[in-house]
């Protein structure tokens, strides 16, 4: 087991240090798009499951520049009484 394992979540680059491999790479792997061989997806994979390896929501809406929020004033949060 990897000493960051057992503090806190890892990160993309941690993934990708330990496994030997590109953050490009981490990335094809964890979105399951690119082509790659099973051995080295295996070895991320398992890598990224020992670091308890998430995504994080906020970094991703901030690189696409989409955050998913709804502000069209629907939805489970707005209620009749809520709306003009």
């Amino acid at each position: 087991m990897y000493a960051s394992a057992q503090t806190a979540m890892g990160n993309l680059k941690q993934v990708a240090v330990l496994a030997g491999a590109s953050t490009a790479t981490i990335s094809h792997i964890l979105n399951n798009n690119g082509h790659v061989s099973s051995k080295l997806c295996e070895r991320v994979l398992k890598v990224a499951r020992d670091l308890n390896y998430q995504t994080n929501s906020l970094s991703r809406s901030l690189a696409s520049h989409r955050s998913n929020v709804n502000l069209s004033g629907s939805g489970p949060y707005f209620r009749e009484s809520q709306m003009p």
